[in-house]
């Protein structure tokens, strides 16, 4: 019997808000459970803004980075970040697992 390919309808990105919450991320683009998305908004794998305690993730950000082509990261990696008074800074893997 051959296999089937099981594909997700494509997404409508002109119908999305252009400011997104995690939820909506998660059911509308990325079509995972709102626990791996909040995961990929903790280890900055998506890009987001926090206003305040909302978390937001903007639309056209998150169109363009999906579509950019990823070299495949290596367990441990961890994106440069920005310290809360704008200067670069450095995360580790311990900083994520909340040990920092």
């Amino acid at each position: 019997m051959p296999e089937t390919a099981i594909s997700a309808p494509p997404v409508n990105w002109d119908a999305l808000p252009l400011m997104l919450t995690v939820q909506e991320m998660a059911a509308a683009v990325l079509r995972v459970d709102a626990h791996t998305a909040y995961e990929l908004v903790r280890t900055h794998r998506v890009p987001h803004v926090h206003l305040g305690r909302l978390i937001r993730i903007p639309r056209d950000q998150l169109r363009e980075h999906l579509e950019r082509p990823h070299a495949v990261q290596e367990p441990g990696y961890v994106p440069p970040t920005l310290h809360r008074n704008g200067r670069p800074g450095i995360r580790t893997a311990a900083f994520n697992r909340g040990a920092g």
